[in-house]
Parts: C-alpha cells; sequence; structure tokens
C-alpha cells in the first residue's frame, strides 16, 4: 500500500486511514489474513475485487481448517447480487455450511449504508458511506471493534438467509 492511500490518525489511536479502492481491498485482505477465529462482515454487496479472487476463497478455507468453532458471518443488503455474482462465497456457504453464513438485512433495518468487518473481535474495518471508498481500520482496538460486533449480532438474529442459497436449481 502507499503512503498516500494509507495513513495513521492523527489521534495517536492506531486508527488508519483508507482512502480509495486498492487501499480499501487490501485492507479486507489483511483482515481476512490476520482471522484466527471469527470474522463478521456487514456490507450492501460483496462487490470488491477481493470477494471474487481465488485468495478471498483461501483465506476462507484456512479459517474455517483451522477450528471447528470458526465461522465467517456475511450479513448483506443485496441479496440477488450475492447469489448471482459472489458464486465463490454461495460455493463456500453451501460447502462449509456450519461455518460461512450468509444473511440479508430487511430493507426495514437499513438505517444507512456502510460497510464494515470485525475480525476476532478485537480489529475493524470501516467504510461509512458506501459511495465513497474511504473509511478507518485499527487491527487491534477491541472497545471499536465490539461496538460493531453488537450491532452485527443485532442486525444477524433480525435478519434471514437467503431461500436461494441452498437452491438446487434443477
Amino acid at each position: 500500500m502507499t503512503d498516500n492511500n494509507l495513513s495513521y490518525d492523527e489521534s495517536g489511536s492506531g486508527r488508519m486511514l483508507v482512502d480509495g479502492n486498492t487501499a480499501m481491498n487490501e485492507c479486507i485482505e489483511r483482515m481476512f489474513l490476520a482471522c484466527r477465529s471469527n470474522i463478521q462482515v456487514r456490507a450492501r454487496r460483496l462487490d470488491y475485487d477481493f470477494y471474487f479472487s481465488q485468495a478471498f476463497t483461501e483465506c476462507c478455507q484456512s479459517i474455517v481448517s483451522r477450528s471447528m468453532r470458526n465461522e465467517l458471518m456475511f450479513l448483506v443488503e443485496d441479496e440477488q447480487f450475492v447469489i448471482k455474482a459472489n458464486v465463490r462465497l454461495v460455493a463456500l456457504a453451501r460447502q462449509f455450511s456450519s461455518y460461512v453464513k450468509v444473511r440479508v438485512i430487511p430493507e426495514a433495518l437499513i438505517k444507512h449504508q456502510e460497510m464494515f468487518i470485525v475480525s476476532d473481535s478485537t480489529g475493524y474495518l470501516h467504510q461509512p458511506g458506501i459511495d465513497t471508498p474511504r473509511g478507518f481500520m485499527n487491527p487491534s482496538d477491541p472497545g471499536k471493534a465490539r461496538r460493531f460486533g453488537r450491532q452485527f449480532k443485532d442486525l444477524w438474529d433480525r435478519s434471514e438467509q437467503p431461500a436461494e442459497l441452498f437452491a438446487t436449481g434443477l
């Protein structure tokens, strides 16, 4: 990553400012690579280059193969896009259904569109507005990660698995 796209916040908190699609995608990949046990992703669409890559598949397989307790949870707004465009995620959710889980946020629960990833309840990546590839990342901020985790859990509990996720298409 270049210094123009990733810089430390001046507050001294260890939080980094992430600017641009390339930097955002690299940070998403970092979050997955650093994950030891669980990852929570909340997004409108999983449309970053990383989610279509072999690296994504390998990261997910590595996480779920380490322990039977590990899990990857994806909470999205656009159900049809996930089913049609995120073929790698759909395949992983079908193959590792106990570990890789996908749910769709009901429209009534969407207050504002944002993306965040929580890794191991200690680190986070947050993109406050989905229209601008700009956000914050902190690999070690358990307090903020827990807040995002609570928000994720609240939405997760009120969301459902896409009906087409396990449809055979016969």
